[in-house]
């Protein structure tokens, strides 16, 4: 008992994903689902006295953030009754569910709100049912949003989950206002990768990569995003999309942090530092977990503080020696890619970034400005436009005749430097 005391007076907060039912358990059947077909072997399925057995136990070792997973949390009968006893075990804890949708009724909805759910991610892969069903189904689309709009009813926060797959390539331009438009809060964006399922549908897709994914991202950013959005790539690429398309994305750290922060859990109860550890893409088994159920209070704790924490270390030790992309990237202590995700010496996703950024910057500057709103001279040092799509206008200090020397210049390359270095003294 008194190692659980340490551990929960301890400043751990741990992330855990946790498969609640197994990776075949849906109403669906995806073309391109990461947990199907063997990519979560794990058929094992608690029961809610075992699941919160697991759960006391998981706190316990200072779980603060669940993320509930499939196959399909819906279709667990105690999945209400799992999320209350977080909740009640994890006073400030947060809890999310990522869902298909399709089961979601207004009724069910509502335990999970008075459960004390704190999100609910609801798969989208089209703005449309044309797109959408053709990865997950006829009619998915309508039932999904159906879903949405009850646990929007509910006051269940929304966000959509959308992957970028070979059949929406062409229409990921239109996805983020398609989500403002059903209600959601924000949109998590991913590439499909080819694990479970998509082993085989994704090397049938003929041209479709993680880098046309890329270009299909930026897609989407043609104007401001109208919602907060998020994505799982790398540090280079969203600074790209920031610096180029105006995304506005918080960029977070990619260091490694599964078995020092974040842990998966599968359906039987057994505790990985991550998927990658615990299984191969093809499913087998890779790394030996712990079990929640099975496992004493102070054998977990061991497990966490030794495989862990040793996992953790060398992951971050070998993406170190392992990948030429990162030698002289300036985010090389911010991103580091994972070892078991990337067998290459080189991150693709990063070197086509910086090609593009070559090809994007000569661009800008070999390119001849065009005006499309006037300037009004406010008096000889500043100016102002109005903007249609803002109340206040915009203001720059800056008199007219310097103003239209820029707009005309047929470079912003400047080789008389003596006439800047006032703005540097």
């Amino acid at each position: 008992m008194s190692t659980i005391t340490n551990m929960e007076h301890s400043d751990k907060r741990l992330t855990f994903f946790w498969e609640i039912v197994p990776g075949s358990q849906c109403n669906l059947r995806c073309k391109n689902c990461y947990a199907a077909d063997g990519g979560r072997p794990d058929r094992r399925a608690l029961t809610l006295n075992e699941a919160k057995n697991a759960l006391e136990k998981a706190v316990s070792l200072g779980l603060a953030k669940l993320d509930i997973l499939g196959g399909e949390p819906l279709t667990c009968s105690y999945l209400p009754d799992f999320v209350r006893h977080f909740k009640a075990r994890a006073k400030h804890g947060f809890c999310g569910v990522v869902s298909n949708g399709t089961l979601l009724d207004f009724e069910l909805a509502q335990k999970l709100a008075s459960a004390g759910l704190d999100q609910i991610s609801i798969s989208l892969d089209g703005s449309c049912s044309e797109t959408n069903d053709a990865h997950r189904g006829n009619g998915v689309f309508e039932r999904a949003t159906v879903g949405i709009r009850n646990a929007i009813r509910a006051k269940l926060p929304v966000t959509i989950a959308f992957t970028v797959t070979q059949f929406n390539l062409q229409e990921t331009h239109d996805m983020l206002f398609a989500a403002k438009r059903l209600g959601a809060s924000s949109v998590g964006i991913q590439i499909a990768e080819p694990t479970g399922r998509g082993r085989y549908s994704l090397a049938r897709a003929g041209q479709f990569s993680r880098i046309e994914g890329l270009k299909a991202i930026c897609q989407m950013y043609h104007v401001r995003a109208p919602l907060y959005t998020e994505m799982s790539s790398r540090y280079l690429f969203q600074e790209f999309l920031n610096k180029f398309f105006n995304a506005g994305l918080k960029i977070s750290a990619g260091i490694c942090d599964g078995g020092l922060k974040a842990y998966m859990v599968s359906s039987g109860g057994d505790l990985f530092p991550c998927a990658e550890y615990a299984y191969f893409p093809d499913g087998r088994a890779r790394g030996k977990g712990a079990n929640l159920v099975s496992w004493d209070t102070g054998s977990l704790v061991s497990y966490v503080q030794d495989t862990g924490y040793k996992f953790n270390i060398e992951m971050v030790e070998k993406a170190g020696m392992t990948f030429e992309s990162c030698r002289r990237c300036a985010h090389k202590q911010e991103c580091i890619p994972c070892p078991l995700q990337n067998l290459s010496s080189t991150i693709k996703e990063c070197e086509w970034v910086k090609d593009a950024e070559r090809e994007l910057t000569d661009r800008i500057l070999s390119s001849i400005m065009a005006l499309l709103i006037e300037p009004e001279a406010i008096d000889s040092r500043s100016l102002r436009f109005g903007v249609r799509t803002q109340e206040v206008p915009l203001c720059v200090p800056m008199g007219k005749e310097d103003f239209m020397d820029i707009i005309l210049s047929r470079s912003v390359i400047r080789d008389d430097r003596e006439s800047w270095r006032g703005l540097y003294n």
